[in-house]
């Protein structure tokens, strides 16, 4: 182990901190978000559960939806109803049924089963053994009516697998048959920010008989789904995703929805409208609160094996908790334009498969995504293995406290903060793993006032990339699109504090980075952004004290620093270099060893390991999506 580098600068500073107080002045706003009055203040939904009338359904085919549609005729009277599903498994076409007209729009409704795992409304639907024709060799065929075509985004995946819906599942399994193209199409995208279309023309066709095994393809010009089958699996028993969406709440307040699943809807990947359940509507005014959607409770419920995202909230006064979201396409769920959002107890799992087929694997897509939203809680959330970054506050968030949470095995950043005055706060949080050009930890980019205390930031990658990775980075850069004028960032300092970030011996990341390159001249109104660093722990396994740190202005580049020079340059006070001691980082194990330096920090530093049944279901799903974790591409789409 290297010799601890900043002995003396630790001894010089404990005078001055015993003669002049605290170290840091704090800033009041991001004080604020620490305080028991922040954390009473975002009550997320507030619902009287008290209803007039208890509905009951079972799974009977056409029951559920007449039992809806019963409850809405209830809703525009202005009663308030409660629908209790049995039971089941539900296939009933449902996304028609406005819960808003009359009286509905702010009378409640709740949606309850007993459990999720007992309460499945899918997507899907059987397919008739008598559909399939055997082709020879292993291949079959069946007639596919339902030309979906490509729909996403314009600024979408530039390879069309990403921008298809259809999903395809053997008799027992729980992942699908993996999508391959058969109709090759070159893709041409606009440019950013624009309301542009995307562009297909096809360029080759591919022979059905070239299907691997456990995978399947649509001849969209003959009205042909192809598939063959793996070993082990058969053609009886199939389903296939038939129906986009479930529910309609646009323009309804006052819902709650309780134990429920929702699995293999093949719902596009749109901005408005693209997730299993609809909620609110789109660029309202802000603060406008007779027409932001509000009151929305989602407890105890999971989406799971949806080909695009399971919702999007937008609005004031929602609350999710205790709920997962796995193996969905675009990603877990979304949200924008919103005030008073607590997200507890959540996990986030192996979500954006479907923009990883389409090489997305970095803009508008994450476990979840949050933009233009402001007083927001989240805590205790878990993502896990996205094919994307974990946890993403995009634009214009602000008030934001992300305590006792982790991010985990995520494909590139795991926390990343965009484009915000602020304030942020971040506390005891792990962020492991990742492969990105700009960070595989933490990602504070365009900030103004943030702090991120008492947290772990781990990378043990090798790029062959000619940028430099980061585990925690901080940057400014020229913006001047229509995000940034929006709301023009007041840049301010980067404070942190009691953070362990640390490497493994196979890395070649450096620890932390800070870039402001922005070319305009610093003014009180521009002003260069800050840094500040208290006590916090640095190490490399991959023997790199020399060359941790990296920092760069617009004239001024300077790579490959140590600690000392760090320290030197930047207001990073009591900072040490040891060797944290996790018990196995490694294999996701960030609990602390008795013989840890740090053990004195146990109760302030988070802890996580992460579960044997949890890392097998992590290699079976990248074995699935053919991602390779261990193999860095030096082209990801950032």
């Amino acid at each position: 182990m290297r010799t601890i580098s900043t002995e003396l600068i630790l001894a010089s500073t404990a005078l001055f901190t015993l003669l002049s107080g605290p170290l840091v002045p704090r800033s009041d706003s991001v004080d604020f978000l620490a305080s028991p009055a922040f954390a009473d203040s975002v009550t997320g939904a507030v619902i009287n559960e008290t209803v007039a009338e208890t509905l009951s359904t079972t799974a009977a085919p056409g029951e559920l939806r007449s039992t809806l549609i019963k409850a809405a005729e209830k809703l525009a009277q202005g009663a308030a109803v409660k629908v209790v599903l049995a039971p089941g498994i539900y296939r009933d076409d449902t996304y028609d049924i406005d819960f808003a007209r009359g009286n509905g729009q702010d009378t409640l409704l709740i949606l309850e089963g007993t459990s999720a795992a007992d309460i499945i409304i899918t997507g899907a639907d059987p397919v008739d053994p008598q559909q399939w024709k055997q082709e020879g060799g292993g291949l079959y065929s069946m007639p596919w009516t339902n030309n979906w075509g490509f729909v996403t985004v314009p600024w979408g995946p530039s390879v069309a697998l990403g921008h298809r819906n259809e999903m395809l599942f053997a008799a027992g399994d729980a992942m699908p048959f993996r999508q391959c193209s058969l109709e090759l199409y070159a893709v041409k995208k606009p440019a950013y920010f624009t309301k542009d279309a995307m562009e297909y023309k096809l360029t080759n066709t591919r022979a059905p008989d070239t299907l691997a095994e456990g995978t399947f393809g649509v001849m969209e010009r003959d009205g042909i789904l192809y598939a063959r089958p793996a070993a082990g699996q058969t053609m009886n028993g199939c389903e296939i995703a038939v129906r986009k969406r479930s529910l309609n709440f646009t323009n309804k307040n006052n819902i709650v929805l309780r134990n429920i699943t929702w699995t293999r809807f093949a719902n596009d990947h749109m901005r408005n409208n693209d997730g299993v359940i609809t909620f609110g509507i789109r660029y309202r005014p802000r603060k406008n609160e007779t027409t932001w959607q509000r009151n929305i409770l989602i407890d105890r419920c999971r989406f799971t094996w949806n080909s695009g995202a399971a919702f999007e909230f937008t609005g004031g006064g929602y609350t999710v908790r205790s709920s997962r979201f796995d193996h969905n396409g675009r990603q877990g769920f979304t949200g924008g334009d919103s005030d008073n959002v607590r997200l507890e107890d959540i996990d986030l799992q192996m979500n954006c498969w479907r923009m990883f087929m389409g090489r997305a694997y970095g803009w508008f897509t994450a476990g979840t995504k949050i933009a233009m939203a402001e007083n927001i809680i989240l805590r205790k959330v878990r993502a896990v293995g996205n094919l994307s970054p974990g946890i993403w506050f995009d634009i214009h968030c602000k008030n934001v406290l992300i305590e006792d949470s982790i991010a985990v095995d995520n494909l590139t950043q795991q926390l990343f903060l965009e484009l915000s005055s602020g304030p942020k706060l971040v506390r005891r949080f792990i962020g492991a793993g990742g492969k990105s050009t700009a960070s595989t930890g933490l990602l504070l980019q365009t900030l103004g006032r943030a702090r991120v205390e008492d947290s772990i930031w781990y990378g043990n990658c090798f790029s062959t990339n000619r940028w430099p990775i980061k585990i925690v980075h901080t940057y400014a850069y020229d913006r001047y699109d229509s995000h940034y004028l929006r709301d023009p960032v007041v840049y301010d300092t980067i404070e942190l504090t009691g953070n362990v970030i640390s490497s493994g011996r196979k890395s070649s990341q450096m620890l932390l980075g800070y870039f402001d390159t922005r070319t305009n001249n610093f003014t009180a109104a521009t002003p260069r952004l800050g840094y500040t660093g208290v006590s916090n722990v640095f190490f490399s396994d991959a023997e790199r004290e020399d060359k941790a740190f990296i920092w760069q202005y617009p004239k001024e580049y300077r790579e490959y620093q140590g600690l000392s020079a760090w320290s030197n340059k930047y207001d990073e006070r009591f900072a040490r270099w040891i060797a944290p001691g996790f018990t196995d980082p490694d294999a996701r194990d960030f609990t602390l060893r008795p013989d840890s330096l740090l053990i004195d920090r146990k109760k302030s530093l988070p802890e996580y390991r992460m579960p044997a049944a949890l890392h097998e279901e992590l290699g079976r799903f990248n074995k699935w999506i053919m991602n390779d974790p261990e193999r860095w591409t030096d082209d990801l789409d950032q």
